[in-house]
């Protein structure tokens, strides 16, 4: 919270190098649901773009990565609070893919981003794609976001049912 705070004061101190008016004509830009959403995700990519050059001078990468996914989280959760049912639906998608509820491989999230028109994902990791691909989503329409997880849904349900229908299968062969 304090970081926070001096940033807010730094802001407050570019008031005098850019006038009363520019600052009006951003509180204006702000006040636009769209912008808000454009800029929080200008901000996360930068925040992850960052942590992503910052783990490639590190050895250690784990806690690198671990890191990237509680602060991405955390800003799903500060969508929430502005915008709840995107920020709902986006928490679902981003702890369905954390608990591997959907997209269990990197190679499914591969395909399914690839067959549905998201990001292409560039991630070598499974836990680096998950932003990547939540990011994708950030600036969709909600429609879009329920259809999507959807088609989540239903696929993880028929991945189910074809396990459930091999365990009988080989469970009566026995």
């Amino acid at each position: 919270m304090n970081k926070e705070l001096q940033l807010l004061t730094d802001i407050a101190k570019l008031l005098e190098r850019y006038g009363p008016d520019s600052y009006e004509a951003l509180a204006i830009l702000l006040s636009n649901e769209e912008l808000t959403q454009t800029i929080i995700v200008t901000l996360l990519q930068h925040i992850l773009l960052k942590a992503k050059s910052v783990s490639h001078n590190n050895v250690e990468q784990k806690p690198q990565v671990s890191k990237i996914s509680n602060t991405f989280r955390s800003s799903l959760v500060a969508i929430t609070e502005k915008d709840f049912e995107r920020g709902t639906l986006l928490l679902h998608l981003f702890d369905g893919l954390q608990n591997k509820k959907f997209l269990p491989t990197l190679r499914a999230m591969k395909t399914f981003a690839e067959d549905n028109g998201l990001v292409l994902i560039t991630a070598k990791s499974r836990k680096i794609a998950i932003t990547q691909v939540v990011k994708s989503f950030l600036t969709m329409p909600i429609n879009e976001i329920k259809s999507i997880l959807k088609l989540l849904e239903e696929q993880t349900s028929l991945e189910n049912s074809s396990l459930e229908a091999w365990s009988s299968i080989i469970l009566d062969k026995t």
